[in-house]
């Protein structure tokens, strides 16, 4: 089935793209796969995881993401940069569970996956980006470095056929000319969805903060922990 990644700008519109598209396919009876990747908001359960779960019905906009048996990974942090070798051996870890279940289930294999990243950081040179994917530098060069390091791991890791790029020029251009060798991958360009609302950075990490200690003081999790339900 196909394996849709959603990348993009903070605040361009990628979770509300990604609910869309997981509810027009279960509005026509699919049983897709969402999985989230950005562990700055945490739209399957909590900011610092990352997780997937079926999606068997359209997505309720006020109940949100129905929570049956999600697979989730408490990675501690909001950004990948605390600790981006944990972030990708759990990113592995996450799509080896699925590719497992997917082996078991004809019906969420043809369904397929979409998949939520972390939002994409601009202002960081294109050329020094460039050389960051191809020569596989040090992931501490900068910020924007790693994310697209990682952007591409989770492309690759999933096995992803089609990547979503909303609002981002620069990105889909540099996608497209490093994903050339792998002719099952389409690279699309989207405009940024118009109606997103842009959140006060400051006011978003106070909440993102408080939801991570609350969460944190209630089920009492570990960095690098698996949560069979969260």
């Amino acid at each position: 089935g196909p394996r849709v990644i959603v990348v993009g700008p903070s605040d361009s519109g990628k979770s509300t793209l990604s609910r869309m598209l997981l509810s027009w396919a279960a509005k026509q009876g699919w049983k897709p796969t969402f999985v989230d990747l950005d562990i700055g908001q945490g739209s399957i359960t909590a900011p610092g995881c990352i997780a997937a779960t079926p999606i068997e019905m359209p997505i309720d906009p006020v109940e949100g993401i129905p929570l049956e048996m999600p697979l989730v990974y408490f990675f501690g942090h909001t950004t990948p940069s605390n600790n981006v070798e944990l972030y990708k051996v759990l990113v592995k870890e996450l799509a080896g569970m699925l590719e497992r279940q997917f082996a078991g289930n004809a019906e969420s294999r043809a369904a397929g996956m979409v998949l939520n990243t972390m939002g994409w950081i601009e202002g960081v040179g294109y050329d020094i980006l460039i050389i960051v994917v191809v020569s596989l530098l040090s992931l501490t060069l900068s910020f924007g470095g790693i994310l697209l390091q990682l952007l591409l791991h989770a492309i690759r890791t999933f096995k992803a056929n089609v990547v979503l790029v909303l609002g981002q020029e620069k990105l889909c251009s540099m996608l497209r000319d490093v994903l050339k060798g792998e002719p099952k991958v389409d690279v699309v360009k989207l405009q940024r969805l118009q109606f997103t609302y842009i959140a006060n950075p400051d006011l978003a990490k106070q909440l993102t903060e408080k939801r991570m200690i609350f969460l944190s003081e209630v089920g009492r999790i570990k960095d690098g922990s698996m949560l069979s339900n969260c």
